[in-house]
């Protein structure tokens, strides 16, 4: 995926299941697929709702200067949406959500605070390679 260069307020992200690229997903009944992904530790709708109401991503910190305070300022969500869905080729379930954000921050910047919130670990997100 070639991520756009520059800060933006609105991002769509998908999120796939850690470990699902080795899950047969085309051969599984919807009630085999939700037990999978409770096998896999997916993360539950209302569990996403929540990390995306609590989004705060770093932006800044400025010092007062007149008492010498720091105050450290985030980028929050202002609006959410998506849903979890079956893809059409091969029935891999996913997350299609759209978010955004009360400032501007890059595509990597988002993509790896939310990997970190969702896996525990940071991925390596290739900013210069087009899959297409």
């Amino acid at each position: 995926m070639k991520l756009q260069k520059g800060k933006f307020s609105k991002f769509g992200v998908t999120f796939h299941p850690e470990g699902g690229n080795k899950v047969d997903w085309e051969n599984l009944t919807k009630e085999e697929i939700t037990k999978k992904l409770e096998e896999l530790n997916f993360v539950k709708p209302l569990e996403l709702a929540k990390i995306l109401l609590e989004t705060q991503i770093f932006k800044e910190s400025k010092k007062n200067k007149q008492t010498g305070e720091v105050n450290r300022y985030y980028s929050e969500a202002s609006d959410f949406g998506g849903q979890l869905e079956l893809g059409g080729r091969n029935n891999v379930p996913h997350y299609q959500i759209w978010i955004e954000l009360t400032s501007k921050n890059t595509a990597t910047k988002i993509l790896k605070y939310y990997s970190y919130l969702l896996y525990g670990k940071e991925y390596h997100i290739d900013d210069t390679e087009d899959e297409s």
